[in-house]
């Protein structure tokens, strides 16, 4: 592991002069070479923020150093023992400690949650949250929801997410109807793409190879200052792989993967009371896959997929101390599957408006609250474009008499909007409570 860095200082006389140049070291070091590169300039030549990331707390300072919060289980930063409900959080550090490059790979590990995957890297994978299938687990990446909905059952993929661009992974087990959707019966995945961790410019990147001819490569350049701050990433991974075919059949054909992904962030502080952030990501994947088995069960099938999002919106403050977030999000997916059978070319997009609210009304007692809008689309070579409307509203209130006991109540209500039409029809209900302390894994 090489790591180097360097830092722009100021003279006595105000002239900003170069640092002190120290030998490179030339220690080798493939695979799995690592760096970073730091610039950290003074307020006064800070960097010029760019707008905006995944809405969060403001809380930024270098050397601040904060007791553990989670962010799902409330939709608002809580203490992991005041919940109710049962958390497990990876950090950047330790999965860059795992080493293990897939975001699937890492959470299988995790208390309550199992993973299946038939094949090498890219391969058909699934996953389960306390024995719930991934149909029933909502994932999203900076706040945008990623569930294929070109897949007879709308459900989400974690196979092709590499943990260079990941920094913080929260896996919320258990119903969580009530706060966000009927697709979060079985829990919920939140994953935080990189984000700046000091004042000033920071670099890092990897570089590895192994067997199978695989190569994994990530560059993350970030950067904040008093007027924000910013984060930008490009990963790269692939492999030859193996066949997952019984070879003594006659399948000796390698099955490959390969993956490209883009994703910046940002975050832009207009006011002492508000923010604007945005975030985004762009993701190419291609790789062979097997038949289900048997002679020649080997064939030539391939698939490919494009997907990207975007999300971006407005926190602020009111005099009262509402603290209110205003979000748009967009998420789009092309795929092709090749096979025996010809060619299948599925479509789809999702567009998401939100509305979430925070209220203290006492030490002990407190409101968070919310309305979302979504609309999906799909279509294929097969299939005309169909589309669906869903909106909801939820509300949860919180009550913490002492540091070892919280009450938390929630309820909430969704369905099919259609235009010219009053909202929700026919609609669907959910509540939950929780109190107390941590739930168990």
């Amino acid at each position: 592991m090489v790591r180097s860095s360097a830092a722009v200082t100021p003279s006595s006389s105000g002239a900003w002069v170069p640092p002190r140049r120290r030998r490179p070291s030339h220690r080798r070091a493939w695979p799995g070479r690592r760096g970073s590169l730091a610039h950290a300039p003074d307020s006064a030549r800070s960097i010029p923020a760019l707008p905006a990331a995944h809405d969060r707390p403001a809380g930024r300072g270098p050397g601040l150093v904060l007791d553990p919060i989670v962010l799902t289980a409330n939709r608002a930063p809580s203490a992991p023992a005041l919940t109710g409900s049962s958390v497990s959080v990876l950090t950047g550090a330790e999965m860059e400690t795992d080493g293990r490059p897939f975001v699937l790979q890492q959470i299988r590990d995790l208390p309550g949650v199992t993973v299946n995957q038939t094949g090498p890297a890219g391969a058909v994978s699934g996953f389960a949250i306390r024995g719930a299938p991934q149909a029933y687990v909502r994932v999203e990446v900076d706040g945008i929801e990623i569930s294929d909905m070109t897949a007879p059952q709308v459900s989400p993929s974690l196979s092709g997410l590499l943990v260079d661009d990941a920094s913080r992974v929260e896996v919320l087990k258990g119903s969580q109807s009530a706060l966000y959707g009927g697709q979060a019966v079985g829990g919920v995945v939140s994953i935080t793409s990189p984000r700046a961790t000091g004042p000033g410019l920071q670099n890092s990147f990897l570089l590895e190879g192994g067997s199978f001819s695989t190569f994994r490569g990530a560059y993350t350049l970030t950067g904040m200052n008093d007027k924000g701050e910013f984060a930008l990433s490009i990963n790269r991974f692939q492999t030859d792989g193996f066949s997952s075919a019984e070879e003594a059949d006659g399948n000796d054909e390698d099955d490959g993967y390969r993956t490209t992904r883009l994703s910046g962030s940002g975050r832009l502080h207009v006011t002492p009371q508000a923010d604007v952030f945005a975030a985004g990501f762009w993701q190419k994947e291609d790789g062979d896959y097997d038949r289900n088995g048997g002679p020649v069960g080997d064939a030539d099938n391939t698939f490919e997929s494009t997907s990207w999002g975007l999300r971006g919106g407005t926190d602020f403050t009111t005099d009262t101390g509402l603290q209110n977030t205003l979000a748009l999000s967009y998420y789009d997916r092309d795929g092709e599957q090749i096979s025996a059978f010809g060619s299948y070319e599925p479509k789809g997009d999702r567009t998401k408006a939100e509305y979430r609210g925070a209220w203290t009304a006492s030490e002990a007692v407190g409101f968070q609250f919310g309305a979302d809008y979504t609309h999906e689309a799909s279509e294929s070579n097969f299939d005309p474009r169909t589309s669906s409307w869903i909106a909801g509203a939820w509300l949860q209130a919180a009550w913490t008499p002492t540091e070892a006991f919280a009450f938390n109540a929630s309820g909430r209500v969704d369905g099919p909007i259609a235009p010219c039409r009053p909202p929700w029809p026919s609609c669907r209900r959910a509540c939950s409570t929780s109190s107390s302390g941590r739930a168990s894994d």
